[in-house]
């Protein structure tokens, strides 16, 4: 097993959106990165990958209750939520 830590962008546009993770994969941040959201995660590099789905809520945007809170990024004016959705 090879632990690290990576870096994944995500779309502000896209709405939701899905990454290719390996299993087991820990979200530890989301933040903006000069101007561009972005996941960090602690993953396993020998692991297989599994799909996993994320969206991006502005405040007041309702969350719909499969949808779990990861963390919050800034911009100058606006304060957007991620969440991933949970597998069916």
């Amino acid at each position: 097993m090879s632990r690290r830590v990576w870096k994944f962008p995500l779309d502000l546009e896209a709405g939701s959106q899905s990454l290719r993770l390996p299993q087991e994969t820990r979200i530890v941040h989301v933040a903006m990165q000069a101007g561009a959201p972005t996941l960090w995660a602690l993953i396993d590099t020998g692991a297989p990958t599994v799909q996993r789905d994320f969206v991006i809520r502005a405040t007041g945007e309702p969350v719909c209750d499969d949808e779990m809170y990861i963390g919050t990024m800034f911009t100058e004016i606006f304060v957007w939520h991620v969440f991933e959705v949970a597998p069916v």
